[in-house]
């Protein structure tokens, strides 16, 4: 089942622009979500979670919920989201390395990436043009 969402999608730095604009096809972006990732499962546990999602390039890994339950609350879907286009940004290696370096610094709490992941969490703009398998 996919679920598409179509409002607009603005980010800060960029203006009136998207930033998937470059990495987006007609059609949008898909992001995949994946139950009961074993690499959620040891993040979880280090951040001490009950539950977890995060993000990969295009993927979101869940531990310890439901796809469904997951996708039913928008900010969650909002802040991992954030993280895709963080990737989009980025790149793989370029947003890992400057998110570990966040982390490494100022802790996972500080790290600015989850800082604007977190200040972005009810904004449903981002979701214009995103299909989530």
């Amino acid at each position: 089942m996919c679920r598409r969402y179509t409002l607009t999608c603005v980010h800060p730095a960029v203006g009136s622009e998207s930033i998937w604009q470059d990495s987006r096809d007609s059609a949008g972006m898909l992001v995949q979500v994946k139950e009961s990732s074993w690499i959620a499962s040891i993040a979880a546990r280090n951040l001490h979670a009950a539950k977890l999602a995060m993000v990969f390039g295009k993927k979101i890994y869940l531990f310890n919920t439901t796809r469904s339950e997951f996708l039913k609350n928008r900010r969650w879907v909002c802040h991992e989201l954030v993280h895709v286009e963080q990737y989009a940004r980025y790149g793989m290696a370029g947003f890992l390395i400057r998110y570990l370096w966040e982390t490494i610094r100022k802790g996972y709490h500080h790290n600015r990436f989850e800082v604007e992941a977190r200040q972005r969490e009810n904004d449903e703009r981002i979701l214009q043009g995103i299909t989530i398998r």
